[in-house]
């Protein structure tokens, strides 16, 4: 009985375990000044730049690992912004072009229209997941 109890605690145990987080490797970081946003999202709503309406984000020291933790598994969308003036947010130049570097997952960003999110969509796992993003700037 002790045994098939413990059985039991072990299997469920096993299947609440957490998943494993997403590993995010920013490539062409430029400096060390400013902040890293990111912000993870479930839906178009929102993407790529109210991070009010992300799942989740977070303001990082620029660098060009990080872990981003508990996410349990599902498809999401990910933004990447190098805020080097400490504004929160992307700043433009006087044709409306970005003077920060910024990143999506999926495909490669374009300057003349905003990302789609069913193209920077991803599937995190249990088992965890790793994604390369290049800033542009």
């Amino acid at each position: 009985m002790v045994f098939f109890l413990s059985f039991l605690f072990w299997i469920y145990g096993f299947s609440l375990k957490e998943s494993e987080g997403i590993t995010l490797k920013i490539k062409n970081v430029q400096g060390k000044k400013g902040k890293i946003l990111v912000a993870l999202y479930q839906s178009p709503d929102g993407f790529p730049g109210d991070d009010k309406k992300s799942f989740k984000s977070w303001v990082l020291e620029p660098g060009v690992q990080f872990t981003l933790r508990d996410i349990p598994p599902g498809k999401y969308a990910l933004s990447v912004l190098h805020d080097t003036d400490g504004n929160y947010r992307m700043s433009y130049n006087i044709l409306g072009i970005p003077k920060e570097g910024f990143g999506f997952s999926g495909a490669e960003p374009s300057l003349l229209s905003r990302p789609d999110f069913k193209k920077s969509q991803f599937e995190h796992r249990r088992e965890g997941t790793t994604l390369e993003i290049s800033l542009y700037y």
